[in-house]
């Protein structure tokens, strides 16, 4: 902590404050912090300090509550706080009762930083004010405070697959049927770097099997895996992967002449 103790002394009609600093914080602060665009927003959760040999004026009857509990962007603790709530008591205090009695009435306490960087190099502080004593609890500068962030969020994560999909197997003859082949390429992107899973089922029962017709069937896979099961791959991010679908004819028995076709989903998950 650090604190000043204010004596006036009256030497040659001179009224002088003898102010006496300790830079090293004794309490601890913790705060949940997120940054929203230029937004800093914050919630004190705990505030704890063990002091309870110093003693702060916090008033009288008359005067009424003298201790106050400040919260301050930057170290100058005579700049406009971020907050000021009075402490609800009088009397010789402790920095430890005040800010038991503080935590107890206010806790958690949340407010908002407007215009904020994460490049800022600002210390946040947090104050007991008294009329004989101002007592530092925490700062984010020097390790008893949680820090802000110091890099933006990474944005909102989503993927998409976009292409053509459909699987045309076009004009066969009875002999070439079973086993043929036909593919197609789609697109994944992700608005970042995200590993992804993607199957190619029946919409209904998960299979990578598609009826087309007595005795004839499409089986699926993704990128050579069967379909159910699903490739996963490295997306790294809006450059996008290639993705290829796969159907290869599957013959039992003899298949009548005709135009045959079936329907799957192509499913992506974000791992």
């Amino acid at each position: 902590m650090f604190y000043c103790l204010k004596r006036w002394v009256k030497r040659h009609t001179v009224w002088l404050a003898l102010c006496l600093p300790h830079y090293a914080l004794a309490g601890n602060v913790d705060i949940n912090w997120e940054l929203v665009g230029s937004d800093l927003r914050y919630t004190i959760t705990e505030a704890r300090d063990h002091d309870a040999v110093k003693r702060a004026n916090c008033g009288g009857i008359l005067s009424g509550n003298q201790c106050f509990v400040k919260f301050f962007l930057g170290d100058n603790p005579y700049q406009p706080p971020l907050f000021n709530d009075t402490v609800n008591l009088r009397g010789s205090q402790s920095p430890q009762d005040i800010l038991q009695t503080w935590s107890l009435a206010a806790l958690p306490k949340s407010g908002v930083v407007k215009d904020w960087s994460p490049g800022n190099n600002y210390c946040f502080v947090l104050y007991i004010f008294a009329s004989n004593l101002t007592y530092g609890v925490g700062n984010s500068c020097q390790g008893t405070m949680t820090p802000p962030p110091t890099e933006p969020p990474p944005p909102p994560l989503s993927c998409s697959l976009s292409g053509d999909i459909y699987l045309r197997h076009g004009v066969q003859d009875s002999g070439s049927v079973n086993g043929h082949t036909a593919t197609s390429t789609a697109y994944v992107s992700c608005t970042r770097t995200a590993t992804v899973n993607i199957k190619a089922v029946v919409a209904l029962g998960g299979s990578s099997t598609v009826p087309l017709s007595s005795g004839l069937q499409s089986r699926l896979t993704v990128n050579g895996i069967e379909g159910a099961a699903g490739a996963t791959l490295s997306v790294p991010g809006a450059s996008g992967s290639n993705v290829t679908f796969k159907s290869t004819l599957i013959t039992s028995g003899e298949v009548g002449a005709g135009s045959f076709n079936g329907t799957a989903v192509a499913i992506l998950n974000i791992l």
